[in-house]
């Protein structure tokens, strides 16, 4: 498993808000019917520090090639409605994910 990090600076808490719900309806309508080059997203979180006007997307793909193809459609996405720039992009392998029982 792979791992996208989206980092977001800039934004106060009602944009962080305002970006929460607009992003909340594209993610969902995104994993059900994905678009072209997102078909390999296993996961999406997002994580937010609303005193600092932060935020990290993390985007979980099955394969490497799934998150390279994934990487590209996602660049020329806009995330930013509110929730401040995207600063910075970095990719994980997923080494160990625990879910508790």
């Amino acid at each position: 498993m792979h791992a996208r990090v989206a980092m977001f600076h800039g934004a106060d808490s009602a944009g962080i808000d305002q970006a929460l719900d607009g992003w909340k309806s594209q993610i969902e309508s995104e994993l059900e019917s994905p678009p072209e080059g997102l078909e390999a997203i296993s996961e999406v979180m997002v994580l937010v520090d609303r005193e600092n006007g932060r935020g990290l997307g993390i985007t979980l793909f099955d394969t490497e090639e799934g998150l390279r193809r994934g990487d590209q459609v996602l660049n020329r996405m806009s995330m930013s409605q509110g929730g401040g720039v995207r600063t910075g992009v970095e990719y994980y392998e997923v080494a160990l994910r625990q879910a508790r029982p």
